[in-house]
Parts: structure tokens; sequence; C-alpha cells
């Protein structure tokens, strides 16, 4: 009950997987959500570019944070690898 889907551009799939390793790595760290934005839109500029990432700044004075989920499979079409480690 699977399908394994590649795009036709490479590039997109790396982008994807770019952007699930910055979505890990920050929701392991309990990262500021707006900075874990910048750090998306840096990898799809460089990714639509061809450019590094460069460094993304904090952000000085983040405001609230957005609510989350209390449940981590809730919000994730594909398991995570921390999430696989598990099975």
């Amino acid at each position: 009950l699977s399908h394994i889907w590649d795009h036709a551009d490479p590039a997109v799939d790396a982008l994807q997987k770019r952007v699930t390793a910055i979505v890990s790595a920050a929701a392991e760290s309990n990262e500021d959500e707006a900075l874990t934005f910048s750090r998306i839109k840096a990898a799809a500029r460089a990714a639509m570019d061809g450019t590094p990432e460069g460094e993304v700044k904090a952000i000085e004075n983040p405001g609230l944070r957005a609510p989350g989920l209390t449940e981590s499979w809730f919000c994730c079409a594909e398991p995570t690898e921390s999430q696989l480690a598990g099975v």
C-alpha cells in the first residue's frame, strides 16, 4: 500500500531531503520556528540559485511560539529518521 515517487527533477528530491533534515534537527533541538523557516528559505534559495546556503542568523526577538501538536505522528506524511529508528 505504498508507492515510491521521484520527481522528474532530482534537485526537487534533494531539496525535500534537505528540508526534512532541517526540520528534524529543529524539532530535536526545540529551535524557534522563525529560525527554522529562515533555514528552509535559505535552502530553497540555494537550490534555485545553485549557491551555498550561507549562514542563517538567530532571530533576536522571535515573539510567541506557534502552537504545536503533542502527537508526533499526527502531522507527518512520512516518518522521520528518528521515528523509524524505533521500528
